[in-house]
């Protein structure tokens, strides 16, 4: 246990705020520009460089009751957030404390999952780079309670086991809620508080929160979708019990901080070692090949290879919020968005690839996509829903493309669901070509038997289950209020 935490605290000296300057004229233009273009009201855009920290605020925090956003506007960062639930746990790993490949249930005696072998052998590595191979994407609220993460936890004993354990890599919320509670047990303090002294006090995070309370004092961005053209401003999104995954709500200027660790060698501003240089390296090296996100996952961290150059990387959506978090460690450059619409995806992906090419001499290459013919194609034809039956992707040829319906099955948020388009680039390997989704790639796994089983697109599997595509507009008339369910990346 982090027994000592309480002495630790009281010699702590909180370092001061990291100074910031404008960002370069060429990226404050770019953001005006593309900001016009997608209607975005509001982002916050910070880049690292040698060193020198750049952090500027744009548009509004709401549009109804709008303030500027400046560079202490919070944002909810969603999944980056992961990120710090794996270098806390990191950090007791370090001290003994902890052990990435002993079973979970060594730390959770009472842990329980639907099956009782992985349940026995998943240890926190798969938790930390998603191979639990457990649907992932369940958002329970258990109430604002110390308990909420434990109760969490508990819910988990239902949830289906869509892949043996190690076999295949697919995104799984709910494994940070169980490394969360662990790190709860081998503290004695909530997950909040275990984060706040682990990571966020010796880096002088002063500006990053979980609770809804403690932002009262702070300017707030509030979460839009678009609608009929318009920003409409979203509820917020912040449930205690999935805290691990993506809770934290943070300001430019700290994650420009948290980028700056994690291109260091694992020392505070101060000078203080929270993590071995060996740690920082072995979390940004492969553990799994993850596929759709990224060419690979490190400890939490989305790895991809561009040119012979290491992208190392994450993001995260809550209702209407998006962020970004991209660090190019041999170039010592990271830059970091912060968006309040879901008219942010292609704004942030714009962004970062502007400064990846300029700063970072990173260029991606669009894939090349060969020919296809129609009965290539419809070799992928078919029905795919996700594991909690919410939503369905009805894919069928249409030219030279696989156009899918994506349709939502159970009673969620009135919004519109977009098209989906995918370009074979190969044997079981597609991309999306259009719209805010342009470059998200797509795969389809088969079984052992050669069997088409799953398309994992956004990193989530929806199995097959028929190989004839539905009219999606029958699942709307059956229930016409039905929307897409919030869910986090």
């Amino acid at each position: 246990m982090w027994k000592d935490s309480a002495v630790e605290r009281s010699r702590v000296e909180v370092p001061p705020r990291l100074k910031v300057r404008p960002l370069p004229a060429d990226i404050a233009r770019l953001v005006r520009r593309q900001m016009a273009e997608t209607k975005t009201p509001g982002i916050a855009v910070g880049m690292l460089l040698d060193g020198r920290a750049y952090a500027q605020g744009f548009g509004v925090t709401n549009v109804s009751v709008p303030s500027p956003v400046n560079t202490e506007t919070l944002f909810q960062i969603g999944s980056t957030g992961k990120t710090f639930t794996a270098t806390a746990i990191m950090r007791l790993v370090e001290r003994g404390d902890l052990d990435l490949d002993v079973p979970v249930r060594r730390y959770l005696p009472d842990f329980r999952l639907r099956d009782p072998d992985v349940q026995r052998r998943v240890t926190l590595r798969h938790l930390l780079t998603h191979t639990g191979g457990w649907a992932g994407d369940l958002f329970p609220d258990t109430g604002r309670g110390d308990d909420a993460l434990a109760r969490a936890v508990a819910a988990l004993r239902k949830v289906p086991q869509l892949t043996p354990l190690g076999s295949a890599w697919h995104y799984n919320n709910a494994g940070f809620y169980v490394a969360g509670r662990i790190l709860e047990k081998a503290t004695g303090m909530s997950y909040e508080r275990a984060i706040k002294e682990l990571l966020l006090d010796p880096l002088g995070m002063t500006h990053s929160f979980f609770l809804a309370e403690d932002l009262l004092p702070y300017r707030v961005a509030t979460g839009h979708a678009e609608h009929r053209g318009k920003q409409v401003p979203q509820p917020w999104w912040g449930l205690r019990s999935v805290a691990p995954a993506g809770g934290l709500v943070s300001d430019v200027v700290d994650q420009l901080r948290w980028a700056e660790f994690n291109l260091g060698e694992g020392r505070a501003p101060g000078g203080d070692r929270l993590l071995k240089r060996s740690t920082m390296t072995m979390m940004q090296r492969e553990q799994a090949k993850a596929g759709a996100l990224a060419d690979a996952v490190g400890i939490s961290w989305l790895l991809d290879e561009v040119g012979g150059t290491k992208i190392v990387s994450h993001g995260g959506t809550t209702i209407g919020q998006l962020s970004s978090f991209a660090m190019v460690p041999s170039r010592k450059l990271a830059i970091t968005t912060m968006s309040n619409s879901t008219s942010g995806r292609s704004l942030n992906r714009a962004i970062v690839a502007h400064v990846l090419e300029r700063y970072g001499d990173v260029h991606r290459i669009p894939p090349v996509i060969p020919p296809a013919n129609r009965d290539e194609l419809a070799r992928y034809q078919g029905r795919y829903v996700d594991a909690f039956k919410q939503l369905e992707i009805s894919l069928r040829p249409a030219g030279a493309r696989l156009k899918g319906t994506l349709t939502a099955l159970a009673p969620g948020e009135d919004g519109s669901l977009p098209t989906i388009r995918l370009a074979l680039t190969g044997p079981d390997r597609a991309v999306h070509d259009r719209d805010i989704y342009a470059g998200l790639r797509a795969e389809f796994l088969r079984s052992e038997a050669g069997r088409l089983t799953f398309l994992r697109l956004g990193g989530r599997l929806y199995r097959r289950v028929s190989a004839t595509p539905d009219n999606a507009v029958k699942a709307k008339k059956r229930n016409p209020r039905a929307g897409r369910t919030a869910s986090k990346t």
